[in-house]
């Protein structure tokens, strides 16, 4: 493996939480749609650049875990998908129930910015964002981070524990409780990278969490709480 891709887990790892801590609090000043646009674009530029140093490394696709095999099956992959999916949405779901005991922080301003107003908004999420960062940052932390880290700590459950750290901590603009939320999602994820050496479902699955979460649970809770 090449210094550049020494340094790209440098990046990812103490580069994107500055990044995006910075990126949450410019959007503050941004009309929302434009948000979710320069949040997708930041995110497929990131993962182009993981590819790059992926193929200068004479790697592809297959060693980020982006493939489907050994194929757990597209019965296995549906399976996969429901359970990360149902465990990303429970622990959201939990930490707002925790907020209503007083037991967990309030989601911060700048995750409660980013919540879609209206139908038009609704759709540029759940059609660009969402999926933009189920495929892109699947691909960057249980893809290429975490193989990374396998190779260079020599045990994929620890590299999983670190890119999951690394996952969390570049959510650190929902707050501390956030991150570590993020984390323990990102941990859940990194499972079909390690039993079944694919992240095919937990692309599919992250971009079902954000989006069933920001338009169903979340709105869900909120009125249920006022009631």
């Amino acid at each position: 493996m090449s210094f550049l891709s020494w340094v790209f887990v440098a990046a990812l790892m103490a580069g994107v939480p500055i990044m995006a801590r910075r990126s949450a609090a410019a959007a503050a000043h941004l009309p929302r749609a434009a948000a979710y646009v320069n949040g997708s674009m930041t995110l497929w530029v990131l993962a182009a650049a993981a590819y790059l140093v992926l193929r200068l490394d004479g790697d592809g696709f297959a060693e980020a875990f982006v493939r489907v095999g050994p194929a757990p099956g597209v019965a296995g992959m549906l399976l996969w998908i429901v359970a990360l999916t149902a465990f990303g949405a429970g622990v959201f779901a939990l930490s707002h129930a925790g907020h209503r005991a007083g037991i967990w922080p309030a989601e911060t301003p700048a995750l409660t910015r980013l919540r879609p107003i209206g139908t038009a908004e609704t759709l540029l999420l759940v059609l660009v964002l969402a999926p933009s960062a189920g495929l892109c940052e699947e691909f960057l932390f249980r893809g290429f981070l975490l193989a990374r880290l396998s190779d260079l700590l020599g045990h994929p459950a620890l590299a999983a524990l670190v890119s999951s750290a690394a996952f969390g901590l570049s959510h650190i603009y929902q707050g501390p409780a956030g991150a570590a939320r993020a984390a323990l999602i990102g941990l859940a994820l990194a499972v079909p990278a390690l039993a079944a050496g694919t992240i095919l479902p937990s692309m599919a699955a992250h971009a079902l969490i954000d989006i069933i979460c920001t338009v169903w649970i979340w709105p869900l809770l909120d009125r249920t709480g006022s009631a």
